[in-house]
């Protein structure tokens, strides 16, 4: 009884798309911030090799 009222709010946040909503707001804040790393770092590895090249 207990998990059945669980799954019942789980599924209607679902088809609210609270539960969605949030997840994807998660996922992109986390993508952001290592897409945002990778581009800082690749940006710093190429800026120094070019001028060990000169």
């Amino acid at each position: 009884m207990h998990l059945n009222h669980i799954m019942t709010k789980f599924t209607r946040k679902v088809k609210t798309g609270g539960f969605l909503e949030f997840t994807f707001h998660y996922i992109g804040w986390v993508g952001g911030g290592l897409m945002y790393v990778i581009v800082i770092k690749w940006f710093l590895w190429s800026g120094r090799k070019v001028k060990n090249s000169e």
